[in-house]
C-alpha cells in the first residue's frame, strides 16, 4: 500500500509515508500537514497484491485556515521625576509586531486598560499599532498599572485566536525605586538531572536592573536560600563592582547602580548528590531610606532536579 499527495506544500509524500502503519486489511494513516499550511490535497492511495496487479483509490483533504495569535515584544516599565507631567510619547515600545506565522496580510492593533492608577497619575494611554506608546501624566507621583492586549483582525473561525498574551505595563512617578533581579543556570547547559558523575560543579547568575527612576546607592542583594550545593563560590563581574567583591557561601552584597544599568553576580558549586533537588532564592533590597515599588519581581526562585530522582517538587513538574 502506498500512498501520495497532489499538494506537496499542504502534507508531503514523505510525511504520508512515514505516518503509514498496519499491516494485512487493517491499515491506518495520520495525517500531519505542514504548520501554518492549509488548503486542500488529493491523497491517492494504491494497492498491489502478490501478483503485480494494482488499483487506486482517493480522498480528498481539505485543511481550514486558523488564525494565530498576535505576538510583540514589549519595552521596559517606565519611570519619572517627581512633578513629571503632560503628554509622554515612546518611540518603539512595542516591536517585532506580528499577525501569527503565515498572516502578514492581516493587521495588528492594541488595546489598552488602566488596571490599576490609585494616584491618578495618568491617563489617556494609547499604543498605536506601529508600537509608538502614548500616555498623560497628571503631575501628582504615585504608581499605577496598565495592561496592553495586541489583537489581530484574523477572526476566531475554526478555533482561531484573534487576541494576543496581555501585557503588563508599569508606571511609576516620583520617589521610589523599581529593582528587578534574575536568577538563572549557566553550566551546565543541559538538566542537571542529566548530567552524569557525582557532584558535577553547577554554575548560576544573578542579575539586577536598576528600572529607575532614580539611582541605587547602598543597594543589596542576597542569597535568601540555597539548598543542594556545597562549596559554593561567588564574585561580582567588574563591570559593575559590589562590596564585598566577591565571597563564599550565600551571596550578600551591597552595591550602587544607575538608572538603566544592571550587576552580575556569577556563583559556582558542587551538587550535592544526596539532595534531589537544587533550590535558590535571591532577593533585592532597595537603598536605605528610598521606598521600593513594583516589588513582586525583587525576589527570583530557582527550583531544578538534581538527578533522575527528583521529578517534582510543590506540585510543579520541574
Amino acid at each position: 500500500l502506498g500512498v501520495t499527495s497532489s499538494n506537496q506544500s499542504l502534507i508531503s509524500d514523505a510525511v504520508l509515508a512515514a505516518a503509514l502503519g498496519g499491516r494485512g486489511s487493517v491499515r491506518t494513516l495520520g495525517l500531519g500537514p505542514w504548520a501554518n499550511a492549509y488548503g486542500e490535497a488529493i491523497l491517492t492511495f494504491t494497492v498491489t497484491d502478490g501478483d503485480g496487479a494494482a488499483t487506486t483509490r482517493t480522498m480528498s483533504l481539505d485543511v481550514l485556515p486558523v488564525n494565530d495569535p498576535p505576538r510583540a515584544s514589549y519595552g521596559t516599565d517606565r519611570t519619572h521625576p517627581p512633578g513629571t507631567a503632560g503628554a509622554q510619547v515612546v518611540s518603539g515600545y512595542a516591536s517585532v509586531i506580528s499577525a501569527g506565522p503565515g498572516e502578514s496580510g492581516q493587521s495588528v492593533t492594541f488595546e489598552t486598560q488602566i488596571i490599576q492608577n490609585p494616584q491618578g497619575i495618568v491617563s489617556n494611554v494609547v499604543l498605536d499599532a506601529d508600537g509608538t506608546l502614548r500616555y498623560t501624566l497628571s503631575g501628582a507621583s504615585g504608581t499605577a498599572e496598565v495592561q496592553v492586549t495586541a489583537v489581530d483582525d484574523g477572526g476566531t473561525a475554526n478555533g482561531g485566536i484573534d487576541r494576543g498574551v496581555p501585557h503588563r505595563l508599569r508606571i511609576l512617578v516620583g520617589t521610589g525605586i523599581d529593582l528587578i533581579v534574575h536568577l538563572r543556570r549557566t553550566a551546565p547547559p543541559d538538566r542537571l538531572a542529566e548530567t552524569l558523575g557525582t557532584g558535577p560543579l553547577a554554575g548560576y547568575e544573578i542579575t539586577v536592573i536598576n528600572n529607575g527612576p532614580v539611582n541605587a546607592s547602598g543597594a543589596r542583594v542576597a542569597m535568601t536560600r540555597q539548598i543542594g550545593l556545597f562549596d559554593v563560590l561567588w564574585s561580582c563581574e567588574a563591570a559593575i563592582p559590589c562590596t564585598p567583591v566577591n565571597g563564599s557561601g550565600l551571596v550578600d552584597a551591597r552595591f550602587d547602580l544607575g538608572v538603566g544599568q544592571s550587576l552580575t553576580i556569577d556563583v559556582s558549586g558542587m551538587v550535592d548528590v544526596d539532595q534531589p533537588f537544587i533550590e535558590l532564592a535571591t532577593q533585592v533590597f532597595a537603598p536605605a531610606g528610598v521606598p521600593a515599588v513594583f516589588t513582586e519581581d525583587d525576589t527570583a526562585v530557582l527550583i531544578e532536579p538534581a538527578g533522575p530522582a527528583g521529578v517534582k517538587k510543590d506540585g510543579f513538574e520541574r
